[in-house]
């Protein structure tokens, strides 16, 4: 209706002289959706009056049936923001998180070990598992978690001065992979929370707190994932494609900077031989 007297208004601003009427049906879904009450209610007024029906009923109608709907999608934007909430203050938590691990330093190293050492703490109870899985190779009667932490170090040593930037390329390989799952999980899960309202749950509390605990899950498989790619990665490999990075970047820069340099050379050659003889040309 909010078109129809846009339109309507339109034609009149335009000079089009006219009349404009309107049909709506009491099947409407419209109606029978969102203004059921008093659809009944104009029925038995109609038989009342011999079938007759004024336009400011109708109008009444519709335009009650409308603000339900506005009311309703108003609503739901507003939810929809609250969820949206939840996603990006962990996206924030996400940022802040990954950040130590761009600068590729010995902060980042030490992130590196404390997420291993997260994920030795999580699986204390069935080391044989972990070393298993993390392709190392006991023996006799030999300590599991120790052999893990050792072969972590021994992995960090090989790569030598690229130890730093190596390890936080891997952590955030496997970091923005496990960030890309969870998104995937929290798009399943807001598109099934509304049945908790079936149950009489707020469906926005029980989102935050799956979700809450979706995060946790992701952080621990952060801590899984990255002690088992420092332990079965091609360091050597990772290593020297790092090094051979450094040297290309390094080689970019020096060519840039003598070319900015070379650039700049006629031109100070230029002003040096200029300016005396614009000064004599103004003497």
């Amino acid at each position: 209706r909010r078109i129809d007297d846009q339109l309507r208004g339109r034609s009149g601003r335009q000079g089009d002289i006219g009349s404009s009427q309107f049909f709506v049906s009491f099947e409407d879904d419209l109606l029978r959706n969102f203004n059921a009450d008093a659809v009944e209610k104009a029925k038995r007024s109609i038989e009342k009056s011999g079938g007759k029906m004024t336009s400011k009923v109708v109008a009444g109608l519709v335009e009650g049936a409308q603000e339900r709907i506005s009311e309703r999608d108003a609503e739901a934007r507003r939810a929809m923001l609250d969820y949206d909430d939840v996603t990006s203050a962990q996206a924030r938590r996400m940022r802040d998180w990954r950040r130590p691990l761009l600068d590729e330093d010995e902060d980042s190293l030490k992130m590196v070990r404390e997420l291993a050492k997260k994920a030795l703490d999580a699986h204390a109870s069935d080391m044989d598992a972990v070393a298993e899985a993390c392709r190392v190779t006991l023996a006799d009667n030999q300590d599991a978690r120790m052999a893990i932490e050792n072969r972590i170090e021994n992995r960090i040593e090989a790569c030598r001065d690229a130890a730093a930037s190596v390890m936080s390329q891997i952590t955030l390989y496997v970091a923005d992979r496990a960030w890309a799952d969870h998104l995937t999980d929290e798009d399943l899960l807001r598109n099934n929370i509304s049945l908790m309202g079936l149950a009489g749950r707020d469906p926005l509390v029980e989102y935050k707190s799956e979700s809450a605990h979706l995060e946790e899950l992701m952080m621990a498989d952060i801590a899984e994932r990255t002690l088992k790619r420092i332990c079965t990665a091609d360091i050597r490999r990772a290593t020297e494609r790092r090094v051979q990075g450094g040297r290309e970047e390094a080689t970019r820069r020096r060519i840039a900077e003598s070319g900015l340099a070379n650039a700049m050379a006629p031109m100070a050659t230029t002003g040096a031989s200029t300016v005396p003889q614009n000064r004599a040309q103004r003497r």
